[in-house]
């Protein structure tokens, strides 16, 4: 019998984490722009309401 060793699936598990986090942090990034896009639009249309 040939020894199972678990650094295959200790990469491909810290590379699945980075592309998650990874991909987690853009959306987040990209709400972020979005949010702060449309508060200076509804800032710009809406300024009286204030």
């Amino acid at each position: 019998m040939e020894p199972i060793y678990a650094y295959g699936n200790l990469e491909m598990g810290l590379m699945a984490t980075l592309v998650g986090m990874g991909g987690v942090f853009c959306i987040l990034l990209i709400l972020m722009i979005a949010t702060g896009l449309l508060d200076k639009a509804c800032d710009k249309f809406f300024s009286d309401a204030r």
